[in-house]
């Protein structure tokens, strides 16, 4: 699961920089349709794993690029909105990234130590 979160959080981010250049009309009609599935994976997601924030500002943001009910801002304001989903977007995959490691080193020392103690149960004449 954490590898097609990040996936779709890196099509996020690939979708935001696009919008930052010279695209016809047809693709931000196109982000509307991709954003609103995407962000709803992702507030599923992080509601699953408990993480209320997260959750909040997936839908918010599901909302706001949403294509039933589209909202129309100024085009300068909607590229200043794309920089700052993207950087968000690239943030969000950097901490993923470092906490994933994190854990990953603590479950290894914690096998390491799981390890000796079944070798030390499963040991005959003991």
């Amino acid at each position: 699961m954490k590898l097609a979160k990040a996936m779709v959080q890196v099509l996020l981010a690939g979708l935001f920089i696009g919008c930052l250049l010279p695209v016809p009309y047809g693709y931000y009609q196109f982000l509307r349709l991709a954003t609103l599935p995407l962000f709803g994976v992702l507030a599923f997601n992080e509601y699953k794993r408990q993480h209320y924030a997260l959750v909040i500002l997936c839908v918010c943001a599901a909302l706001l690029f949403n294509p039933i009910i589209p909202v129309y801002l100024d085009r300068n304001i909607w590229q200043e909105i794309d920089k700052a989903m993207a950087s968000l977007m690239l943030l969000w995959i950097m901490i993923d990234t470092v906490l994933f490691f994190i854990i990953k080193g603590r479950k290894k020392e914690g096998r390491i130590e799981q390890k000796e103690v079944m070798e030390e149960e499963l040991q005959p004449g003991t």
